[in-house]
């Protein structure tokens, strides 16, 4: 038989539970509103050993440019995400996705600046430098894991997802000085040729 006073310390414990307040860490609107400004300096560790990592996490493989770029805050607000508008000029691999020359899409990455009511909100990622506008790209593209992703596609190993491909050869830029282990054999190195390896790769993984 069931004791009454124990049922009765269940039902007035998990009542007491019910109604305990539940804490929440404040959001980027909360600490702005709070604080008057956000400011946050971070680096991206989302480390790929080698390039034959790279090309086996992403989904997307393409050779594209800039052509529009919005920053938001994520839908929960805990983030700030810069959203990149993409032109494809040429497609090396697909998965799951079906892309053409011509299209546009939209890969987001963390980090930015942003005015949350009139007030600033600054999220660096050192090691993620700004994309630059119009010049050719070969994008690394992931799609999200999971349900409930805030974007559509992000770059794959942060600040490895982008190489600019300029005036015939690989540029390095920031890579060069971080002397990261995927970037640093192909700085400077002729366009064709890296391609080349790449399309290797990229059949060596289908």
């Amino acid at each position: 038989m069931t004791n009454p006073l124990a049922l009765l310390c269940c039902l007035i414990l998990s009542v007491l539970q019910g109604s305990a307040p539940q804490y929440k860490s404040p959001t980027l609107r909360d600490k702005v509103r709070q604080e008057g400004h956000v400011r946050s300096v971070g680096v991206a560790d989302d480390f790929i050993p080698s390039l034959d990592k790279l090309v086996s996490g992403s989904d997307l493989i393409l050779r594209g440019r800039v052509v529009d770029e919005r920053t938001r805050l994520s839908s929960d607000e805990y983030a700030v995400l810069t959203d990149y508008t993409i032109e494809i000029l040429d497609v090396y691999k697909y998965d799951q996705a079906i892309v053409r020359v011509g299209d546009r899409i939209v890969v987001s990455r963390y980090g930015g600046n942003i005015v949350v009511e009139g007030k600033p909100i600054s999220i660096e990622t050192i090691n993620v430098p700004p994309i630059r506008w119009i010049v050719p790209h070969v994008f690394f593209i992931r799609k999200p894991k999971g349900p409930g992703a805030d974007a559509q596609y992000y770059f794959a190993g942060d600040n490895l997802g982008p190489f600019v491909v300029e005036k015939g050869k690989v540029v390095c830029e920031v890579k060069k000085e971080l002397r990261h282990s995927v970037a640093a054999p192909f700085c400077d190195q002729d366009e064709l040729q890296f391609l080349r390896t790449l399309r290797e790769k990229i059949e060596g993984r289908q």
